[in-house]
């Protein structure tokens, strides 16, 4: 028998399964890409809002540069998802010292791959250039599944290319690199020299010099000065460091794409994916939570779109990991103060991002509480009971038992019924009870 309404909230009164106005909202790529692009940053060790600055300056290149109108909508997505292969890459690094392992990917593009693996062995050297030079192709096929239009792709693979041949993963020279892909790899490359200087009056004052010192070697000359031109103006620098980049970016340039609920969907996916792809016992977690967490939506009676929205929260329910180091996510010992910190902020980093998403205000606090628990002893912030959203609890149960059904580096999956009864034990403390008997009734 289900449990009535006021059962399936946990709380007399509650309303959360009678919100029959829940739907997922018809999303932009364009605004799905900047957004999403912040958890990017967080993976890459960039400061937050640097694929966003990559993307105005490669789009006023692009414009400045006389490129046709695909070719510019093919740049705004190449710049923003640039390092979108940067996560599974990270699955391929070796142990290293944690300074070392937080900035491999953040050295770029200003460090050559020599500079990368000076004073390392060789096999850990050799293990980390593999993940450098993956990043890039790992990131093209991330991209392809994704419906953007053509030249991403090869914007992604080839934007650590350089001018003199120097680049990865091919070494291709000058005129050889798609004209994309040089966009976006200028527009890395002079983001990396701003960002390296600290504050915006120091950049303006070096930016010009600098970017003409890598003419030739890092950048397509003319692109090298076509940016000293626009490096010159103010309202180049104002419209990079204005606060309202993230909202004025989609508006820079134009596309053939539209607004649907498919492309939140297919972002969603692809971007839990990216997040799972960080370890290679977490490949394909998300998506497993997320399907089982809208069965048990579904059985306790929420409508489609509710269960709809449920199960968007479960795929991105990790997605604030991106800013917790490898080394902490995948250890099996207990935690050191600091890194429980460190992890006990992805819900809030989560949250922080979807909360960027027109429509997607209730997810973002579902995600910020799925750590919660009954019993008032999770995180974030220690709710108990009928505080805890009901939608949350359910992504918690689903992420337990997923997690429990599956292979570990410390033991193997559980069989169902195994879990069931760990699930079980859970109830009333960790996990909800009435959400419990519904993911029982439903595996």
């Amino acid at each position: 028998m289900r449990p009535s309404v006021q059962q399936r909230a946990g709380e007399k009164g509650r309303t959360d399964a009678r919100q029959e106005g829940y739907r997922l909202p018809a999303l932009h790529p364009r605004d799905l890409s900047s957004v999403l692009s912040m958890g990017l940053d967080l993976a890459e060790g960039k400061a937050a809002g640097h694929a966003q600055r990559v993307c105005y300056i490669g789009v006023r290149l692009a414009q400045a540069a006389g490129l046709a109108a695909d070719e510019e909508a093919a740049v705004y997505y190449a710049c923003l998802l640039h390092d979108l292969g940067v996560p599974e890459a990270c699955g391929l690094l070796p142990p290293l010292p944690p300074k070392l392992e937080d900035q491999v990917f953040a050295r770029l593009p200003l460090a050559v791959e020599e500079e990368l693996v000076k004073d390392l062995t060789l096999e850990t050297a050799g293990l980390l250039l593999t993940a450098v030079r993956l990043h890039v192709q790992a990131g093209a096929e991330a991209a392809g599944t994704l419906a953007l239009p053509p030249g991403v792709q090869e914007g992604i693979r080839y934007h650590h290319e350089r001018w003199d041949g120097r680049g990865f993963p091919e070494g291709l020279a000058e005129d050889r690199i798609p004209a994309v892909a040089r966009v976006v790899a200028a527009a890395d490359t002079l983001e990396a020299v701003i960002a390296a200087e600290g504050n915006p009056l120091a950049a303006r004052a070096v930016a010009v010099d600098e970017a003409r010192y890598l003419a030739g070697r890092a950048l397509d000359p003319d692109l090298a000065e076509i940016f000293a031109e626009l490096a010159r103006g103010d309202e180049f620098w104002l419209g990079l460091f204005d606060d309202r980049l993230p909202a004025l970016l989609p508006e820079m340039v134009q596309d053939t794409l539209r607004a649907s609920r498919k492309a939140l969907v297919r972002f969603a996916e692809t971007m839990a994916d990216v997040v799972d792809a960080r370890n290679t016992f977490t490949r394909g977690h998300s998506r497993r939570t997320a399907d089982l967490a809208r069965r048990i939506a579904g059985w306790l009676g929420l409508d489609e779109g509710h269960a709809d929205l449920v199960r968007l929260a479960a795929l991105w329910h990790n997605l604030g990991s991106l800013g917790v180091p490898k080394r902490i996510i995948a250890k099996p010992d207990i935690l050191t103060l600091e890194e429980r910190d460190l992890l006990y902020q992805h819900p809030v980093t989560g949250r922080e991002i979807v909360s960027r998403l027109p429509g997607l205000e209730p997810v973002a606090a579902w995600i910020a509480a799925h750590h919660e628990r009954p019993d008032g002893k999770g995180y974030p912030e220690m709710l108990e009971g009928g505080q805890v959203p009901l939608e949350s609890r359910i992504v918690a149960a689903a992420d337990v038992y997923e997690a429990l059904t599956a292979d570990r580096p410390y033991r193997p999956a559980m069989p169902r019924d195994q879990a069931l009864l760990v699930v079980e034990g859970l109830a009333g403390a960790q996990l909800d009870p009435v959400v419990v008997e519904a993911l029982k009734a439903v595996v």
